[in-house]
């Protein structure tokens, strides 16, 4: 396939496992309001490796989960370079860790990027207690701009109805 002509997805999550098969015993209030319920969708490595088949998209984004916890971003973390390695034409691991976190969360980027990382994401304003403007993302940005790594950011936008996850920060306040 030329790649420059492949679908790629810029924005996925995948989780361990023990994640999927336990959601319901995850502490953590963002994730409970997305995926408290079974009905929402969970995918692991080898389950988004399915459905990107099956789509036909050549390459995806695996995006950490934005967790208030620096032990779940770490956990997660490593699963995603696990699963990056395991599938490097397929899958680009973004990591993540809590803002709030100070140089923790810095050490934490920086191990992940010496592991493969390509970039930091998603953070999740809602999830980790920061605003998009606010200074603890400051660090986090000037590392990753340092080591050349992509920063995504969760944001949605600022009208219509409410959802779960839909969160409060959007490019308007920024």
């Amino acid at each position: 396939m030329d790649e420059r002509l492949a679908i790629w997805d810029a924005h996925t999550h995948i989780f361990p496992p023990e994640i999927v098969t336990a959601r319901e015993t995850v502490d953590d209030p963002y994730f409970r309001a997305l995926y408290a319920t079974p009905r929402s969708r969970l995918a692991d490595g080898p389950a988004l490796l399915r459905l990107l088949d099956e789509a036909g998209v050549a390459r995806a984004v695996i995006a950490g989960w934005g967790w208030g916890d620096l032990r779940r971003c770490q956990q997660g973390n490593d699963y995603l370079l696990d699963q990056a390695a395991r599938c490097p034409a397929r899958f680009i691991p973004f990591v993540t860790a809590p803002p709030r976190a100070g140089d923790a969360a810095l050490r934490e980027i920086e191990r992940a990027a010496a592991g493969g990382a390509r970039g930091v994401g998603e953070l999740m304003p809602d999830g980790q207690d920061v605003a998009p403007d606010d200074q603890a993302l400051d660090p986090i940005i000037e590392l990753a701009t340092d080591l050349g790594l992509v920063v995504l950011i969760h944001a949605s936008e600022p009208v219509g109805h409410r959802y779960p996850g839909k969160g409060t920060s959007s490019t308007s306040n920024a």
